[in-house]
């Protein structure tokens, strides 16, 4: 496993930063037309829109940050309110009246976004913890 966990970084950075760009962007224009629109409990969606870009931009600092420091344990427990997000919001797509394919798309990419972020923030911690041992 940490076999593994150590090859995932160097590997997949890059598309987990296409899914924090694509979620961040979709954030965005979720609170954009949140404000425009101002359908009832809109203030609520605003937060969540807040928290999609929120947690695409820390992940993206500890990612490609030298010294993350307090970033990263902040991104991947940001997970947890992340994937929380997605599956009310998938479960709702699919369970509800009215089918919202971006809604569904977004939500996807949520969950991606936040099972690469685990996998690549677990793996460079080991690395690390991995070069702090070696003895120079």
């Amino acid at each position: 496993m940490r076999q593994v966990l150590s090859f995932i970084p160097q590997r997949f950075g890059s598309v987990l930063t296409i899914f924090c760009l694509f979620t961040m962007a979709s954030g965005a224009w979720l609170g954009m037309m949140d404000l425009i629109l101002q359908h009832p409990g809109y203030a609520r969606r605003e937060w969540i829109a807040g928290l999609i870009v929120g947690q695409a931009a820390v992940t993206l600092a500890a990612l490609y940050l030298r010294k993350p420091g307090w970033l990263r344990p902040l991104a991947l427990a940001g997970c947890l309110a992340i994937v929380a997000l997605a599956l009310r919001a998938l479960v709702g797509v699919i369970t509800g009246a009215n089918f919202e394919g971006y809604i569904l798309l977004i939500s996807l990419a949520l969950l991606a976004q936040a099972g690469l972020t685990l996998l690549i923030l677990l793996g460079r911690g080991r690395r690390m913890v991995r070069r702090a041992e070696v003895p120079r």
